[in-house]
């Protein structure tokens, strides 16, 4: 018996794998038949049902639409007020207890912003609904920072605006702030050069000014408490004259009565004393030291 091996090399394998795929064909040489695609058309009535799908749910919309501004459960019923000072949040709330404020939905943000700040006190305020029927309020305070001379006492903040008006006798202990012109002139500038006086100061020499007066270009005169003289002082190097007033002060007291300390001048103090007992002014000018 003859026995044949089938035994071959590794290239001739590679020959034949290479020779078997060359007459391979794909899919047998036939193309994939086309699906004929049927174009649907749009009647009539399907336009019909499309509109009265719409129609049905427009009306869906605006029947519930009624129904939440009707729905009693939507009507405000709590209003919370976040605010530093809890007097001033009092106030507003029992304000607007008094006030019918009626659907959530329907409530005009803007406009009750407009009435709340209507109150002096009111900075700013900041408005959120919370469904289903309450409010929250954050109410920014003004903080009073000095009283105002002008054709009568007026609180003021540091932006100028006028909190209320009152007189000397109830005057608090915020420095009274004055100007000759009754700040027809410049009142902004003046303004800031007062907030830049005070920022300067710590707070126990704060504490000591009473009056701050912008009648004269380029100076600032002040009154302390329990004090009766006028310190005249430079604007730009209010706060370094000022601490040596308050240091000096005693010294300068020695003298006696005055009527004016002026410290404008570098490395010069003028000191013009107080009227005489007699009710006429002394005839000396001042004295320097």
């Amino acid at each position: 018996m003859t026995t044949y091996s089938h035994t071959a090399t590794a290239g001739q394998n590679r020959l034949l794998t290479v020779d078997s795929l060359r007459f391979r064909r794909k899919n047998n040489g036939r193309k994939a038949p086309r699906r004929l695609s049927r174009k649907k058309r749009i009647r009539s009535r399907h336009i019909l049902l499309l509109f009265m799908a719409f129609a049905v749910l427009f009306v869906l919309i605006q029947r519930s639409y009624l129904f939440l501004l009707t729905w009693d459960h939507l009507d405000v019923r709590t209003v919370e007020v976040e605010c530093g000072n809890p007097a001033l949040a009092a106030r507003i709330q029992e304000t607007l207890e008094r006030r019918y404020l009626g659907n959530i939905l329907l409530l005009d943000i803007q406009n009750l912003r407009s009435l709340i700040r209507r109150n002096p006190l009111v900075k700013e305020v900041f408005i959120r609904k919370m469904f289903p029927a309450a409010l929250h309020m954050e109410v920014v305070q003004r903080i009073p920072a000095a009283y105002l001379d002008k054709t009568g006492i007026y609180l003021i903040d540091r932006e100028g605006v006028v909190i209320e008006k009152t007189d000397r006798s109830n005057m608090g202990d915020f420095p009274l702030l004055t100007d000759s012109g009754n700040f027809k002139r410049d009142m902004d500038v003046k303004l800031a050069l007062a907030w830049k006086c005070l920022d300067d100061l710590n707070p126990e020499e704060k504490q000591t000014v009473a009056v701050l007066d912008f009648s004269r270009r380029g100076e600032v005169s002040v009154y302390c408490r329990n004090g009766e003289e006028e310190i005249r002082l430079d604007a730009d190097s209010f706060a370094s004259q000022f601490r040596f007033y308050l240091l000096h002060r005693d010294m300068f007291h020695t003298f006696g009565r005055l009527r004016t300390v002026d410290m404008r001048f570098p490395d010069r103090v003028y000191l013009r004393p107080t009227s005489g007992t007699n009710g006429h002014e002394s005839p000396k000018n001042g004295r320097e030291e």
